[in-house]
């Protein structure tokens, strides 16, 4: 790998907004076109969560980075607490809080201020409201929040989805009960399909109306690059030591357990079965298994599912006037599990709020040496740089393989990596005069290519940190950079690669 050097760059711009919510608030217009890229500006896509880059480009407007940070903070908890009242309703406060800290290692494996908080905070909404009103705690009327929850997730984030397969997960334990003649069973089955019908219609009203809505259905036909977070458990051990894995297959056991006691449970009192839950703790196991990105979601359905199971467990109990020194403890070790962001399985980075300092140094180096482009990016740093350098600069990859062709990522990103004479093509068609890399990409073709390029005569390394590196075409037009900052080829470890 490449040794630590960096060059002093110059102090922290200000930094600007999150573009997709500035060109929405500024153009009245939602972007429909790949517009951040030189490769495929032109490429159409969905976007399906330009509501949440409005929300956050305001929270950021107002007070900054660690407002954000405050924002994700409180969504976090507030849908813990959904998830947790719901466990403690279902079953008693000592059991909630137990499994609530069981969980709390895979709640906080999402520590990224991303779109996907407003769908766990709603899938809270959604799950507490049916739950509630499955136990007829709650009158009907109020099922009517959820087509209005439905008409503001469809537009902040994909997992929009989740909203109507809760409902029909507890349509169809209604309709089961209604086959067997359960008193109020019709009446709750009436009702669920009403507001099922009602939600179903809310997720049209998005800027692509039907394909919106089915979108998430057809993300992956054009998703031409295998993206981390998308991987399975199984993969990811595979190639590297990953500990919510184990947390996860631990959380699997206890569910796996709970279901099987309620089971018995179940048939000794012969009462009816939980059938929304059974179903849930299905689908959510199922998710948690096919991508890393579902773990968060798994830990919070597997609390209040989990603890209703074993409802009937008697556990010592410490009384409502002790409660709180459990819940004060319990609160602060979500908001720190929440807070602290992953800085490697190896370490953790010091919590703060924000962003973790040094990491736009890299950015300031570009814009104050007013680097030139095109730019060829990896993808793992491409939205790093549309945030900092659009719309002066495009980048020639971002972390939305949605928003490119297939194509593109398997016959030309990857292969321009892995084959120098398909590098040389690429270079000959896009003249590339800056290589801007993440030093965290892991794949195997993104680090042969840039143990290569740094020993390319034709290209020369002029900045490098803990996050990045950036080097420049030899004989392009950046000449006053290479003169003032060439690094000596020395400082790097790695070796050339032949491809």
């Amino acid at each position: 790998m490449l040794q630590k050097a960096k060059r002093s760059a110059a102090k922290p711009a200000a930094l600007r907004s999150e573009p997709t919510g500035q060109l929405v608030l500024q153009e009245r217009a939602i972007p429909a076109t790949n517009r951040y890229s030189y490769t495929y500006p032109d490429h159409p896509f969905i976007n399906h969560h330009w509501g949440s880059g409005v929300i956050l480009f305001l929270v950021h407007r107002v007070a900054g980075f660690e407002g954000l940070s405050l924002v994700f903070i409180g969504v976090s908890l507030a849908t813990w607490w959904l998830f947790f009242h719901a466990a403690w309703r279902d079953s008693h406060f000592e059991m909630a809080a137990c499994v609530s800290i069981l969980l709390l290692p895979l709640l906080a494996t999402r520590a990224e201020v991303r779109p996907e908080v407003f769908s766990y905070f709603f899938s809270g909404v959604f799950f507490w409201l049916l739950s509630s009103h499955r136990e007829g705690r709650l009158h009907a009327r109020w099922l009517l929040v959820l087509p209005l929850c439905e008409l503001l997730w469809v537009n902040l984030h994909l997992y929009f989805v989740l909203g109507p397969a809760l409902i029909a997960a507890f349509l169809f334990e209604g309709a089961v009960f209604c086959l067997a003649r359960r008193p109020g069973a019709r009446e709750r089955t009436r009702h669920l399909g009403f507001v099922l019908l009602l939600t179903c219609l809310a997720a049209v009203v998005n800027p692509a109306g039907v394909r919106g809505a089915v979108y998430p259905l057809r993300i992956f036909h054009n998703y031409g690059y295998r993206v981390f977070e998308n991987q399975p458990v199984w993969f990811i051990e595979r190639l590297f030591s990953y500990p919510p894995a184990l947390h996860f297959k631990i959380a699997c056991v206890v569910l796996l357990l709970s279901v099987l006691f309620r089971l018995v449970v179940t048939l000794r009192t012969r009462t009816d079965p939980p059938l929304a839950h059974g179903f849930l703790a299905v689908v959510v196991s199922t998710l948690g298994w096919q991508a890393v990105r579902n773990l968060t979601l798994f830990g919070y359905f597997a609390l209040p599912l989990a603890c209703a199971n074993v409802r009937s467990l008697r556990i010592t109990k410490v009384g409502h006037a002790r409660a709180s020194w459990v819940v004060i403890p319990l609160l602060l070790a979500a908001f720190v599990g929440i807070l602290r962001v992953p800085g490697g399985w190896g370490g953790r980075r010091p919590i703060r709020l924000g962003l973790q300092a040094g990491v736009t140094n890299a950015a300031d180096f570009f814009r104050h040496e007013a680097l030139q482009g095109p730019i060829l990016n990896n993808y793992d740093i491409g939205s790093y740089l549309i945030y900092h350098l659009y719309p002066r600069e495009q980048v020639f990859v971002d972390n939305r393989p949605e928003a490119y062709p297939a194509t593109f990522f398997e016959q030309t990103y990857v292969p321009l990596q892995e084959d120098e004479q398909r590098w040389r093509e690429a270079d000959a068609r896009y003249r590339f005069n800056v290589i801007f890399f993440s030093r965290h990409d892991v794949t195997p073709w993104g680090q042969a290519f840039l143990g290569r390029r740094v020993f390319d005569p034709g290209w020369v390394p002029v900045y490098v940190d803990e996050y990045a590196i950036i080097l420049l075409r030899n004989d392009g037009p950046n000449q006053t950079t290479i003169r003032r900052y060439e690094l000596p080829r020395s400082l790097f470890s790695m070796k050339p690669v032949q491809p």
